[in-house]
């Protein structure tokens, strides 16, 4: 017992060496030069805080963490975000299996690709916080990890109009441009804000393909050069009304619309050789494929709190999709089609309500419990045409009805001013049913049960302790669970997956802080039934098939560093380590199962450097590299990143330009390469995104921002 009363009274000693500056009387005291732990009646002091620590969540303080760095809107912000990187334009946080985005604690009805495109038409400003959740509780009506992100309200009292407007040039290999206009106009407690943001993307693709498929005891020799040019102009809208009662109650409703017309050309040289070393057997296949066609969305929310703790609301969201494709390959060879033609449709009615109790019981007991229940009816259409005949295997019409229905029951309880617990059990009913040609069937019917919990240990300002348990379940999209087929050129197709199954997912992750300084995570992730999208050279006929399988599982387990440092006013970074231990393994996969390992690790450095106070000039310099990796039976490459920019506030603060260079070495999409089992292939891609942005914000009449919620379309789409 000896041992033990030492290391406690150490500890004690080491802990007392954190009070020795002056203590003043709050509720909260800083960790590193960013975090804040509650601690009632003491701080210690330091920085200014840019992160706190409570309730099992990571809170950052995004106006500090994003000072005089080069960002013009959320989605840049949600990179400055230590652990978050960004891959391909994919967002992932580290020691996560994925991740939720929430706005303002709701839960959306948007895809990533549509979220995304909402928080980069949103100004940086209009951020006040960003929490971390690496189990949710859910009353969130999420389960799993999740980024919420928390919009400033504007002045309370006040009656004044607020706004800010902002445009963006940005040269990758196209030109193209973002223009945004926000206002807000609040009134003694009522507030209305309309945000308007108009981009016109466009994207270079070029891709290098060395296929050696074994077809019919005969290696052949496929090399491709694949190029395209995709534009996609896009429109978001948002408007909102909210008012607040004296007796603190809220009531809000909001629109946010869609509106984007893609035009996606590509086209493939493709040389065809039966044997290497046979010149003379060479075929080569010329393919021009544009796909094209509108898309929209309008979702409606509304949501009313209570001062008593009663949370109710719900939304609808319509999405709707046309597409037409038109692909033709030269020259007529035998077994080819000529001319590929197809038209596709998704309709999407969504419709969520949600309700949710929270009582403060006495002696710190909290108790929550509440559920929500979605309806989902979609409709999924495809004609397709060779040479003018019907192609049955890629025409469908299906329609798919999902019924959800969630009830969940937790509670949390301070026991001391260390010690701290948050659990929930949640039940899930959901049950899918689609028709197709007069035919019903059911997808899935089941019920699962989904644990939660967060325990938090203070042991003091030095040493900060959270263990964070999550479970969740992930769906594939709709429309790959149709029995689709999408012919990239004259080699390579997609098809649907209609027996694709949903993924499970647990997840436990340790994270400790210490020294007020130095963050550490050690995470565990298990997916049975995992599911993603491989690609596997036919045996059956000279192709290669792309498609989603279920792995029997996926697991990975790492550790995390997050290490600041600063030298003295000048330099401001952080230095971020993920080492992660991969394993996949799949049972089912054509004729090949496999269970492969590998190792996969993470360097990340972000450097703040004040040039000159005045005139007001800030430069940030970061980065990222990664080792190589697997995917199925894929080999990913290693990837780097280097992006530099120079951010000057001038006119009292009023006024930004900001110029940066991100990628600046166009490094961050790995080589593809497969060697296994007598799959052959490489594949190089030239990524589109080396950027150069030239931004100009102006704010006027005390700008703050609203409050803004977002939509879950996380499985629309008729993309594969």
């Amino acid at each position: 017992m000896k041992k033990p009363a030492s290391t406690a009274l150490a500890l004690i000693l080491f802990c007392a060496s954190g009070y020795t500056q002056t203590s003043l009387k709050t509720d909260s005291i800083p960790v590193n030069d960013s975090t804040w732990i509650a601690l009632p009646e003491v701080m210690v002091k330091g920085e200014r805080p840019v992160i706190k620590v409570e309730d099992g969540k990571l809170n950052y303080n995004i106006p500090l963490l994003v000072k005089d760095k080069p960002v013009t809107n959320a989605y840049e912000v949600l990179k400055e975000i230590p652990g978050m990187m960004e891959q391909n334009d994919v967002l992932s946080l580290a020691g996560t299996s994925g991740v939720t985005f929430l706005i303002n604690g709701q839960k959306t009805n948007l895809t990533y690709e549509q979220i995304m495109s909402v928080l980069k038409s949103t100004p940086a400003s209009r951020i006040g916080n960003v929490e971390i959740m690496y189990s949710a509780p859910p009353q969130y009506n999420v389960r799993g990890a999740a980024v919420n992100l928390l919009f400033t309200d504007p002045s309370v009292g006040t009656d004044m109009w607020q706004g800010e407007i902002s445009g963006t040039f940005e040269q990758k290999y196209y030109s193209q441009g973002t223009g945004r206009a926000n206002l807000i106009f609040s009134n003694n407690g009522f507030t209305a804000d309309i945000m308007y943001a108009y981009n016109n993307t466009q994207v270079r693709m070029k891709e290098e393909m060395l296929s050696y498929p074994l077809f019919k005891e005969q290696r052949y020799d496929i090399k491709q050069l694949n190029l395209g040019h995709a534009q996609f102009p896009n429109h978001n809208i948002r408007a909102a009304i909210e008012y607040g009662f004296k007796n603190k109650d809220k009531i809000s409703a909001s629109y946010t619309g869609q509106y984007t017309d893609t035009e996606n050309r590509r086209t493939s040289d493709m040389t065809l050789r039966k044997n290497k070393s046979d010149n003379n057997d060479v075929y080569k296949i010329f393919t021009d494929n544009t796909v094209k066609g509108p898309s929209k969305l309008h979702n409606i929310q509304l949501d009313y709190q209570s001062h008593f703790g009663l949370n109710v609301g719900g939304n609808y969201t319509y999405y709707n999709d046309n597409s037409t494709q038109d692909m033709e390959n030269t020259p007529q060879l035998e077994g080819l089609p000529h001319f590929i033609n197809s038209e596709s449709e998704q309709e999407v009615k969504k419709a969520m309500v949600y309700i949710n109790m929270t009582h403060d019981l006495a002696h710190n007991w909290n108790l929550n419990y509440g559920g929500n229940a979605t309806y989902t009816h979609s409709r999924n259409i495809s004609s397709s045409y060779m040479d003018g005949n019907v192609d049955d295997e890629a025409s469908f019409l299906g329609k798919q009805q999902e019924m959800t229905a969630n009830l969940f029951v937790g509670f949390s309880k301070s026991f001391n001013d260390k010690f701290s617990v948050q659990a929930s059990v949640s039940s899930e009913y959901y049950k899918t049913t689609e028709k197709e040609r007069n035919i019903e069937k059911t997808l899935w019917k089941d019920i699962a049960f989904f644990p939660n919990a967060n325990i938090s240990y203070v042991f003091c300002p030095e040493h900060i302790l959270q263990l964070s348990l999550s479970s969740d379940k992930q769906y594939p999209s709709y429309w790959i669970l149709n029995p689709t087929v999408y012919h990239i050129n004259a080699y390579s197709e997609i098809q649907g997956s209609p027996d694709l199954q949903p993924s499970r997912k647990y997840n436990t992750s340790l994270q400790y802080i210490l020294k007020q300084k130095y963050v550490f995570i050690a995470y565990f992730n298990y997916q049975p039934d995992y599911f993603t999208q491989m690609g596997y050279q036919s045996s059956d006929e000279l192709k290669t098939v792309f498609k989603q399988f279920n792995f029997k599982y996926k697991r990975d387990m790492g550790i995390t560093l997050v290490i600041p440092f600063r030298v003295k006013e000048i330099l401001n970074s952080t230095l971020v380590l993920n080492g992660n231990y991969l394993t996949e393994r799949c049972d089912d996969f054509y004729d090949i199962p496999f269970n492969r390992s590998k190792w996969f690790n993470v360097v990340q450095l972000n450097n703040d450097i004040k040039i000159s106070t005045k005139p007001d000039l800030k430069l940030n310099v970061s980065g990222y590299y990664t080792t190589k990796a697997i995917q199925g039976i894929m080999d990913l490459g290693s990837t780097y990143n280097v992006s530099a920019g120079v951010t000057w506030t001038f006119d009292k603060g009023r006024a930004k330009l900001i110029i940066k260079g991100n990628d600046l070495f166009n490094s961050t999409t790995p080589t593809v390469n497969t060697n296994y089992k007598g799959q052959l292939s490489r594949m190089n891609i030239t990524p589109d995104s080396r950027t150069l942005n030239i931004s100009f914000i102006y704010r006027f009449g005390g700008f703050k921002e609203k409050e803004k919620k977002e939509i879950d379309t996380s499985r629309f789409g008729s993309s594969m």
